[in-house]
This record gives C-alpha cells, structure tokens and sequence, in this order.
C-alpha cells in the first residue's frame, strides 16, 4: 500500500480486524526463550482497542501470573 495515505481510522480498522493476541517471547540469560506475555486486543463500548493483558512471566521469579490471579 506504498504510496497511499490512509487515515487514521482506516488503519485501526485494518489492525483491529487482523490482531487478537499478541504474544511476546524472550530469550533468557540461560539461551532459553520462553514465552513472556500474552496480551488480548479487546474492543471497548465506542469501537477503541484495549491492550488486556492475559499473561505475564517473570523471568527472575521464574513464575508466571495469569490475569484471572488479581
């Protein structure tokens, strides 16, 4: 879509209509990736996107915590 402008608005429609997770993966001090977040796209009353995190690791800890823990 080189050489288009597109609007705001336009380009947040595109991504929300193609994005529902993010996840998020890193390598540890030891070589060892792991899976360290895990993010909903969730959609707000007026049609805005919310980041809703579902997962996070805590690489340190070597624990994880899941949305649903408080």
């Amino acid at each position: 879509m080189a050489g288009f402008e597109l609007p705001v608005s336009a380009i947040r429609r595109m991504i929300d209509g193609a994005i529902e997770v993010i996840v998020q993966q890193d390598r540890l001090p030891n070589g060892r990736r792991v899976v360290t977040a895990i993010t909903e796209i969730a959609r707000g009353d007026g049609g805005e996107m919310r980041l809703r995190p579902r997962f996070t690791f805590e690489a340190a800890a070597g624990s994880h915590r899941n949305a649903h823990d408080g």
